[in-house]
């Protein structure tokens, strides 16, 4: 008994299989420029009611930022920070501050000199700053978020 194949499926095979070839992807070699392009998420901070959430996202060497998601359940992106960092929600869950830090680049052209970060608080109901200042040393918010206390370099 001779099995032979119907000319369906010699024809489906003679153009599938090209196509299937041609699809592969070349792969590239893993390289240097490749590991230096890694973030890492950090300082994960939950507000009190859980309605947001805040993080840092900053590569092993380089500018990164913070960004706050709403945790509603579609999980949408509120708010996106470059330089941002140490997001701390208020209690009521009406603010959000951070430091803002000096970029890269600029504290390597003068190395020597002392940077200071500053401080942007954002509204969390439209995402707008609302106030920032420079030469931060630490902030808190108090207990109700009805005030926020900064502490400054001199």
């Amino acid at each position: 008994m001779k099995a032979h194949f119907p000319l369906g499926f010699f024809l489906l095979a003679i153009c599938i299989l090209p196509s299937q070839l041609l699809a592969q992807e070349t792969k590239k070699p893993f390289t240097f420029e490749d590991i230096m392009r890694f973030q890492s998420h950090s300082s994960v901070e939950f507000s009190t009611q859980g309605n947001f959430l805040g993080f840092d996202f900053w590569p092993d060497r380089g500018d990164g930022e913070a960004r706050i998601y709403k945790t509603n359940g579609l999980n949408q992106e509120l708010l996106r920070v470059p330089l941002g960092k140490s997001i701390q929600f208020d209690d009521s869950e009406r603010f959000a501050a951070m430091r803002i830090t000096t970029p890269l680049a600029t504290t390597l052209k003068d190395e020597k000199k002392k940077y200071f970060d500053s401080l942007a608080v954002y509204s969390l109901k439209d995402a707008t700053l609302i106030w920032e200042t420079d030469s931060l040393r630490s902030f808190a918010f108090s207990a109700d978020g009805s005030f926020l206390a900064v502490h400054k370099q001199a």
